[in-house]
């Protein structure tokens, strides 16, 4: 059984459910064809192709001559590859061999069978770009459009902004020497911080001492 999107096996006892009547909604093309046959082994990947391009504008329903014998003796199949296009429960057209992608499209034009618009949830959502290249792209819009004001705006805002905003709010806690504040500020200490603890350490006993190394 084909798993194929839009592609079946059509069999004796299925053939009027899912061909004669599927054809009243959506037309049905028939692939007649033969595992010992060279020519369908071109024609019905061809054919499963633009069953996937069409998003189900057609549904091509296979048929195996050898496994399918009384299907093939009800369309008179005398050699395979052989195509058959079913509409409104009727046989419509078909054609003998194997023929171009291009002309096989041109068939199905004349019927009326072009692709349609593929099902909404198959769309894929693009992925979110990180902050990093969110910020490129930005930059990018605004060196071709410098007079948009609203890429600016943008540009001040979003994830990587927002790091910027609270790496600069971190710089200002560590210059106004919080005592709250004990993280270091990149590879050196906070400068006001940490006069503050060493002022604190001076005192008591050891003051007015001096420092072991100190000069004397």
């Amino acid at each position: 059984m084909s798993e194929l999107p839009h592609v079946f096996d059509a069999t004796t006892a299925t053939f009027e459910t899912e061909v004669l009547q599927k054809s009243l909604q959506t037309p049905v093309l028939v692939d007649f064809w033969a595992s010992w046959c060279e020519p369908c082994k071109t024609t019905g990947p061809m054919l499963e192709k633009l069953a996937a391009e069409y998003h189900g504008a057609f549904e091509l329903a296979k048929v195996d001559v050898d496994a399918e014998q009384q299907i093939a003796a009800a369309f008179q199949i005398r050699s395979v590859p052989t195509v058959f296009l079913v509409k409104g429960g009727q046989l419509v057209d078909g054609f003998p061999g194997a023929i171009p992608e291009g002309q096989l499209r041109e068939f199905l034009a004349q019927h009326g069978v072009t692709p349609a618009e593929p099902a909404a949830d198959a769309v894929a959502e693009p992925e979110p770009l990180d902050p990093q290249a969110q910020v490129d792209v930005l930059r990018a819009a605004i060196a071709a459009e410098p007079d948009k004001d609203e890429l600016k705006l943008d540009l001040g805002t979003g994830p990587a902004a927002d790091r910027r905003h609270r790496r600069g709010q971190h710089a200002d806690r560590c210059a106004a020497g919080q005592p709250g504040h004990r993280r270091p500020c990149g590879a050196r200490p906070c400068a006001p911080g940490f006069r503050q603890r060493t002022a604190g350490r001076t005192g008591g006993r050891n003051a007015g001492r001096p420092h072991r190394g100190q000069w004397r």
